[in-house]
């Protein structure tokens, strides 16, 4: 008969060692269970199944109309490609997630009612100029370089009809003030602000 060197074997349920071994076993089960749950997550998100969809549809532009700043006597300062915002989910998303705005590039939101018009940077990671302007086309506010990412409440003074997110420093850089125009078109139809 062979011996072999150090513990002894367990002989029965109670011994001390069978015990240990038992107490580990849910530990150990619970163990390769998380570690195959977060292996899976990992791999739902490598492959972009899990987590936030991209927001493409949110982040691309599209372009849907022209717009123009005038002066009050009725000369260009400058035109720019509009995207539009008119109904609830668009004016609600804006140019959220946007990282980039070219400088011939704005979004025209055109509200429900003439109203003084308050709106936010929640979720926008870029500067923005705001203009505000009347159903007539009249520039009433402009909000220069808006805070990104900012829950501040940002208004019109007055109502207005139209609020335009350009980049910020737009309205500075062209001399766009309280006063001048507004004048925009949809590609797919006419509809003008005319001074």
């Amino acid at each position: 008969m062979s011996k072999r060197k150090g513990k002894p074997a367990p002989t029965s349920p109670t011994d001390p060692l069978i015990k240990r071994e038992k107490g580990r076993k849910p530990f150990i089960f619970a163990g390769i269970v998380v570690a195959i749950i977060v292996a899976a997550v990992a791999w739902q998100y490598i492959q972009g199944q899990g987590g936030p969809k991209p927001l493409t549809r949110l982040t691309q532009f599209k372009h849907q109309g022209d717009l123009s700043f005038l002066t009050a006597a009725g000369d260009t300062i400058k035109t720019i490609q509009i995207e539009i915002a008119d109904d609830t989910p668009s004016i609600e998303t804006g140019l959220m997630y946007r990282k980039h705005l070219p400088d011939d590039e704005g979004m025209l939101f055109i509200m429900p009612n003439e109203e003084i018009q308050t709106f936010w940077m929640k979720n926008t990671p870029i500067p923005l100029d705001m203009i505000f302007a009347t159903s007539e086309g009249g520039i009433v506010t402009v909000r220069a370089r808006t805070t990104p990412l900012s829950l501040e409440s940002i208004q019109s003074t007055v109502p207005a009809k139209y609020v335009l997110e350009v980049r910020g420093g737009f309205a500075e850089q062209y001399g766009i003030t309280e006063g001048d125009r507004i004048a925009w078109s949809r590609l797919d139809s006419t509809h003008v602000s005319t001074p």
